[in-house]
């Protein structure tokens, strides 16, 4: 099989097309050919090797869907009131099966506050229902002679932008949401997904070498925070079993890993958002899904 394609080959390159050339000529032209075709396999070769499977140079854009809706949309009553912001990501481009992923865990992220039965998930019909249910639940209320006090629901949620390499994409939400009472409640929503697979990344496929990451991750965390002692770190910071740990709830940005903790997580409301960053260059031997 492989004669004839390399004869096919030859001919085609017109090395033995020609009657006229001796047979020693050809020789040398078969030789000079099988040397350059052998040299091209080679560099291809190599090229191709150094791409891991299923990262062939996907980069993802993605658009920003906008919702608004507030209860003056229904009701004049001011008693009430029902606030909704969001600004979600939609990949413009990706591939099927990677955007049926991202769209899959940024509605179970949203699904939280707007659960819905309905197999093909829309946020936007979503907050509409939702604010529906809450303005007739605050009008049944109000019938019955009850107070309704700070009834309300502002949520607001904000994306930022995405940060990408060949493994894998994070994307980073923020939100805040106040139902009344001395204050909301605030945090950051991490989610990373691997571009071969769209399975969604989590500490456990990160990690390549804990006992390092942990080592070197607390260094960057105490001297981000100024932590320069066991007792000054252990009274301010709750970990747990009173020894440093990382957030579950992480994602490659610019500069490096990005680690947060949210409010209540390991310190009082009153600390607000915890995060920091360990740069690439330390991470090396730590963990996976770097460039």
């Amino acid at each position: 099989m492989w004669r004839s394609w390399l004869a096919h080959l030859l001919w085609e390159q017109g090395v033995v097309r020609s009657s006229r050339t001796t047979p020693t000529k050809r020789y040398i032209q078969l030789v000079d050919k099988v040397k350059k075709l052998h040299a091209v396999l080679i560099i291809s070769a190599i090229f191709f090797a150094c791409r891991e499977p299923g990262q062939l140079a996907i980069n993802v854009n993605f658009g920003t869907i906008e919702i608004e809706r507030n209860n003056a949309d229904l009701s004049t009553d001011t008693s009430i009131r029902y606030h909704v912001s969001i600004k979600y990501l939609s990949p413009a481009d990706a591939p099927a099966g990677l955007r049926d992923s991202i769209m899959k865990f940024t509605v179970s992220f949203f699904s939280a506050w707007f659960p819905s039965d309905v197999a093909d998930f829309d946020l936007n019909t979503a907050v509409k229902e939702d604010m529906i249910k809450f303005l007739s639940a605050s009008d049944a209320v109000k019938s019955e002679g009850d107070y309704l006090g700070d009834r309300c629901f502002d949520l607001r949620v904000e994306a930022e932008t995405p940060y990408q390499n060949k493994a894998l994409i994070s994307l980073i939400y923020s939100w805040s949401l106040y139902e009344g009472g001395a204050h909301g409640n605030h945090a950051k929503y991490c989610i990373n997904i691997s571009k071969t697979s769209g399975e969604r990344i989590t500490y456990s496929h990160l990690i390549k070498d804990e006992a390092a990451l942990l080592s070197v991750a607390e260094l960057w965390f105490r001297n981000m925070h100024g932590m320069n002692s066991d007792e000054e770190m252990y009274r301010i910071y709750d970990f747990g079993k009173g020894r440093f740990r990382l957030s579950e709830n992480f994602a490659l940005t610019v500069n490096g890993l990005t680690f947060y903790y949210n409010p209540y997580e390991i310190a009082p409301y009153s600390a607000g958002q915890i995060q920091f960053t360990v740069p690439y260059s330390e991470l090396r031997d730590c963990i996976n899904f770097l460039d």
